[in-house]
């Protein structure tokens, strides 16, 4: 964390399918994330192995995000 900016990363499994690694950023409601697919189906013959590029951008509207936290704190305070 940097200020209010805040680091993501991830590796996520799609069953069967393929392996996703990908980070980003997160400032108050708004985000921006880049994966990368590594396929390990059978669509490596389409691709020719070479996975794929994704590029997100999220806003959040209506401080929802904000809402679940404040839900988290009170279901388990001690550990937050």
């Amino acid at each position: 964390k940097i200020g209010d900016l805040e680091m993501i990363s991830s590796i996520m499994y799609r069953w069967k399918d393929a392996i996703i690694l990908g980070c980003g950023i997160y400032k108050k409601n708004v985000s921006g994330f880049l994966s990368y697919d590594i396929n390990i189906s059978d669509l490596n013959y389409a691709s020719k192995k070479r996975g794929g590029f994704e590029f997100a951008i999220i806003y959040i509207f209506g401080g929802k995000k904000k809402k679940i936290i404040e839900k988290i704190y009170e279901i388990c305070p001690k550990y937050l």
